[in-house]
Parts: structure tokens; sequence; C-alpha cells
């Protein structure tokens, strides 16, 4: 297993599986993000021509929430496109890769789980070590957050 200090780069030698109706975006570099971020907008829109400016402040909403992910060590960023009825199932998944001192010298699943479970108040959420079929043992992490209603 590769520590935080050994990735030059993100790395590539792993596959996010999600439902149908969860749209990618990927980060970096910026033109992908971009290009990605007006293909969403397109997508969300297609049909409506009334609406520009929402279509426009919506491309605005997620490309500064793409740079939010950035800055923190994102590299993929998932959106729901669902809904139930007329209701947008608000969801989101940010794959990310920790900066090397977040990183524990630990490549023991349980380890892991026990040192983000025991960090920052809650700040990874409800942490558990899981079974993967293909992949064998994986930690993840749950956290919910309710919507602000202001913003």
């Amino acid at each position: 297993m590769k520590t935080a200090e050994q990735f030059s780069s993100p790395p590539k030698d792993y596959r996010v599986i999600v439902p149908d109706g969860w749209f990618q975006i990927p980060l970096d570099p910026p033109e992908d993000r971009d290009r990605a971020i007006v293909a969403l907008a397109d997508l969300t829109f297609r049909g409506v021509d009334n609406a520009p400016h929402l279509k426009k402040q919506l491309m605005r909403d997620i490309q500064r929430k793409a740079k939010d992910a950035c800055k923190v060590g994102g590299t993929e960023l998932y959106l729901s496109t669902l809904s139930v009825g007329p209701v947008p199932l608000a969801s989101s998944l940010l794959v990310s890769v920790p900066a090397p001192d977040e990183w524990p010298r630990t490549s023991d699943a349980e380890e892991l789980a026990e040192h983000l479970a025991g960090g920052g108040q809650g700040r990874y959420g409800e942490v558990g070590v899981a079974q993967l079929p293909a992949a064998g043992k994986a930690v993840r992490s749950r956290r919910r957050e309710e919507a602000d209603p202001q913003a």
C-alpha cells in the first residue's frame, strides 16, 4: 500500500462505481472541470430555453463548490441528478487524497478506521471497515449534513 507521501499526483488505479443518475466532475485539470460543469448544466436544462440566468447561476455554484473541493485534495466530484417526484435528491460524493500530514503510517484498514474515527470530533462522520467483493477491505466514511436554507 502506498502512503500519501509517495503520490506525486493523484492515484489513477482505482474505480468508483456510482448508481445511474450520478454525474462525474473531474476536478483537475480546470479545463476538464469546466467542460463537465457545462455538460451537467446542459443536461439539467435540456429542453428549457427560457432560464439562461438559472443555468448560469447553477454553473457558478458548481464551479465554486468544485474549486473548494479541489483545494481540500479532491480529485473527483460526483453529483446526483436524481429526483424524487419534483424534488431534486441533493447528494454528492467527493474522492480525495489526504495531505501527507493527515495520513497515518498504517497499511491496516482497521487501524486507519480507528484513526479516522478518533480525530476531529466527528469530522469524518461514521467510520467503519467494509469488505468489498472485488477489492477486499476498505475504510468507509459517511457524513450527513442538513441543507442550509439560507445558502
